[in-house]
């Protein structure tokens, strides 16, 4: 099954969130090399960084733009792999599977709630323009029983 994330934008930490929020159908996990935190906490740093404004349509576009990104790397090395693969069926499968960008892993969705119960089994991301992440893990796992996990923050700023 596969781990979504959402990822609001807000101008503080407790504000209301602007309407347009990044949804991530794969790989929605905090953490680990491939996890929401590898791209999010870099990008939300250098954005605060270099921009230090409350411009929220242009932090959640570029968001966005770096998970588009790392998802190309990655099937980029696969597509290279499989047509290295000494199984010609593995060969042959590589443009079909790979050789396009992919038009489903990331998108803008508008108007979401991110209100906890709402996104009972997938993880919300609340990023405000000062640098905090906010981290609210799913209520529940794929079995329905509570998640342990509790929400946490994070300051990208004090990472510098």
């Amino acid at each position: 099954m596969t781990t979504h994330a959402y990822i609001g934008f807000r101008t503080r930490p407790g504000a209301p969130h602007y309407p347009a929020v990044v949804y991530q159908h794969n790989d929605g996990y905090p953490d680990g090399e491939h996890g929401v935190l590898a791209v999010l906490a870099p990008y939300v740093q250098r954005f605060v960084t270099e921009r230090g404004s409350q411009e929220l349509d242009l932090l959640a576009a570029g968001v966005m733009r770096a998970f588009e990104w790392r998802i190309e790397a990655r099937r980029a090395a696969r597509y290279e792999e499989l047509l290295n693969d000494p199984d010609p069926v593995m060969r042959a499968r590589a443009p079909i599977a790979y050789g396009e960008p992919s038009l489903l892993g990331t998108r803008i969705m508008v108007n979401i709630d991110l209100s906890p119960s709402r996104h009972d089994q997938s993880y919300v991301y609340l990023v405000d323009a000062q640098g905090g992440i906010e981290v609210r893990p799913p209520l529940t796992d794929e079995q329905g029983n509570p998640n342990p996990e509790q929400p946490r923050f994070i300051n990208t700023r004090s990472a510098a």
